[in-house]
């Protein structure tokens, strides 16, 4: 993201329908003081068919036959989706969009059944305005074009005396491999108390449509309760965060000294074990500039050291780590929660990776990723690993985040695998 932009909000019609909303514009984004998603998320409350938010302030039911949906698992579903349509893992849509999802839109609930889906969303009204007087017509003809409709219908409509703008499209939305699947997409949305609050509803026949927004009858508005009174729900426990060991902190130390301090090529790569090179990527798959599977041994070694190498020489000489990677608040919270390291001071991820803390560093939409399973994969063969994160921003605004493996080989401490995530 280039300075001066905007961030983008992604705007999902359902689990497999996401887009990106956004622009330039003069003056950023910004959510109500001490707005976090997660906290209006768990305020949402799912009685049958019926859901309601006291921090937004409103009450509906979804459709009947749907199967409702929480922002959990509607994100689990989403993540999964994606990953198969576009190629991008769970780890890097969340780094590059989700980050700014967390500080700009809230998932409040959702439906899923076999004639098509529901997803309901609500947006701090301070963030939808940054982008202009006609934020609510952009929001509401959003998912519209995402699916390529050239035009829709937009119009006014009041409903239990509340007007909503609603917009209806047609389209398309690719499936497996060489296959499309024809969607009628009806969106509607208003102003309830201090946020905009989105209905998106997707049916694959257009004779569902007219059943499916039967639903917005039944929304109801109530005086908001302060996000202040909401307890959130307290991440998984499974066990305790370890220390990190005194030989594995030295190998560290002694790796960015070469690779930031020094900026020594044969002296970084020297903590790279040969392994790594022969390893296929998980995470940086869609990444130009990046290594692939199948690419040889000493080819995935000159890729690895041209990107290792390019993070330091896109700063002054002796610039600190901290002033490098600047996108540490760009990962996810479970992960920065399980740091063995002073996160806020060092600006770069250290933790354990074993049984117990990769149930805790990917869960939610993180659950069913490929990254997680190779992470397990490894622990089962070798036993408990480190892993370090370097999320850098460069002068550009462009976030760059590799992600090493750690194991010891003999007495030593070694690099076994490399990825990425690019922009």
């Amino acid at each position: 993201m280039k300075p001066g932009l905007a961030p983008k909000i992604l705007i999902c019609a359902a689990a497999d329908i996401c887009l990106l909303l956004g622009g330039v514009r003069d003056q950023p984004q910004t959510a109500p003081p001490g707005f976090d998603s997660r906290v209006i998320e768990s305020a949402t409350t799912i009685s049958g068919r019926t859901c309601a938010n006291p921090v937004v302030g409103v009450i509906y039911d979804l459709p009947e036959g749907m199967q409702v949906q929480d922002a959990p698992t509607t994100r689990i579903v989403k993540a999964r989706g994606e990953s198969g349509r576009t190629g991008i893992g769970p780890e890097a849509e969340y780094i590059l969009w989700g980050s700014g999802e967390r500080e700009s839109i809230a998932l409040l609930c959702g439906g899923n059944s076999e004639r098509g889906q529901v997803m309901v969303t609500a947006i701090p009204l301070s963030v939808l305005r940054s982008y202009g007087p006609d934020g609510l017509e952009e929001l509401v003809e959003a998912v519209g074009e995402s699916i390529g409709a050239q035009e829709g219908k937009l119009s006014s409509e009041t409903i239990a005396g509340r007007v909503f703008r609603h917009a209806e499209s047609h389209g398309v939305i690719p499936g497996e491999p060489g296959t499309r699947t024809e969607v009628f997409v009806s969106a509607y949305v208003t102003e309830i108390n201090s946020y905009a609050v989105l209905w998106n509803f997707v049916a694959y026949e257009e004779k569902d449509v007219k059943g499916f927004t039967a639903a917005m009858n039944s929304v109801k508005t109530e005086a908001p309760v302060a996000a202040s009174a909401i307890v959130a729900k307290p991440a998984p426990q499974g066990g305790t965060k370890q220390e990190i060991a005194p030989d594995f902190q030295r190998r560290l130390t002694e790796f960015m000294n070469a690779w930031l301090t020094q900026r020594d090529q044969a002296k970084t790569l020297a903590f790279v074990d040969k392994s790594a090179y022969k390893t296929p990527p998980v995470i940086g798959t869609y990444c130009d500039g990046w290594y692939k599977e199948g690419t040889p041994a000493d080819k995935s070694r000159s890729i690895i050291s041209t990107n290792l190498m390019g993070v330091p020489s896109a700063f002054p000489k002796n610039t600190t780590a901290p002033n490098i990677f600047k996108a540490w608040d760009s990962l996810p919270p479970e992960w920065t929660s399980e740091s063995t390291n002073k996160m806020g001071r060092d600006h770069f991820l250290i933790a354990v990776i074993d049984h117990d803390s990769l149930g805790r560093l990917f869960r939610d939409q993180f659950t069913e990723s490929a990254y997680r399973k190779f992470l397990e994969q490894e622990v089962e063969k070798h036993g408990r690993l480190y892993w370090a994160v370097f999320p850098e921003r460069t002068g550009d605004g462009d976030v760059f985040v590799i992600f090493t493996v750690w194991r010891k080989i003999g007495d030593t401490w070694a690099i076994v695998h490399i990825d990425a995530v690019c922009q």
